[in-house]
């Protein structure tokens, strides 16, 4: 990634970064600060980078207690956060679901990657029955690998925030079981990036922590690390 590239992703984390923090109520600022402990009644969720930790919640015991696991883990997408997290819940006595998001971010220019052809890939009807979903209303585009006369592989956009002159795109995949493992989702994502690059767009990719492959396609496709979330549920 060029100096050119790096100011522009730059620039689309900082204005996500506001957008989130004031869906949030969080300082704009909150990544840039280390450590950072933001305690609130009315959230349940630590936001971490590889510049710093939020954490808001209720109890300023727990709150304290979850910046130091985030900011004792040398890297921001270890499991081993996740790990550490879930058993600090549990020396509180706190019975809680919870749940880490990865959050990636990509800018162009488009640079076609080696073995990804698109040859095969097709746009689709958002509401098409043939990949087997319902898809939002707000889905702009839907690019589609088919085999064996189905949907193989497809991958979707949804423009969620304007900044300056161009769009962050969040973006879907979907492989169906019988065809994984083919290097059919990186083709597919590659071409959807593409186009988007073709109207100046910028990519957002979410991922499950545990969700490994997915972690490691967004890398390998060019996508920067951002931030995570870790949500929380408190059972009563």
């Amino acid at each position: 990634m060029n100096d050119t590239e790096s100011t522009a992703i730059a620039q689309d984390m900082k204005e996500l970064e506001a957008y989130l923090f004031g869906k949030w109520g969080l300082p704009e600022d909150s990544l840039r600060r280390r450590p950072v402990a933001r305690l609130r009644s009315d959230s349940a969720q630590a936001v971490w980078s590889s510049m710093g930790g939020v954490v808001s919640c209720e109890d300023a015991r727990l709150g304290s207690a979850l910046v130091h696991v985030i900011q004792s883990s040398p890297d921001p997408l270890s499991p081993d956060i996740e790990k550490c997290s879930a058993e600090l819940f549990a020396d509180l006595g706190m019975d809680v679901s919870l749940m880490v998001d990865h959050s990636l971010l990509w800018r162009g220019p488009f640079r076609p990657l080696a073995g990804a052809p698109i040859e095969g890939i097709e746009f689709i009807a958002r509401d098409s029955k043939a990949i087997g979903t319902e898809l939002p209303a707000e889905v702009e585009h839907v690019l589609a690998i088919q085999k064996d006369s189905a949907v193989a592989c497809w991958a979707s956009n949804i423009p969620i925030l304007n900044v300056g002159n161009h769009w962050i795109h969040s973006i879907e995949v979907v492989t169906m079981p019988l065809y994984r493992r083919q290097g059919l989702a990186k083709r597919v994502v590659s071409a959807l990036l593409g186009h988007l690059a073709s109207e100046d767009a910028a990519g957002l990719w979410v991922c499950k922590s545990f969700n490994i492959p997915s972690l490691n396609l967004a890398l390998s496709l060019g996508f920067v690390y951002h931030f995570s979330v870790l949500h929380w549920r408190t059972w009563e």
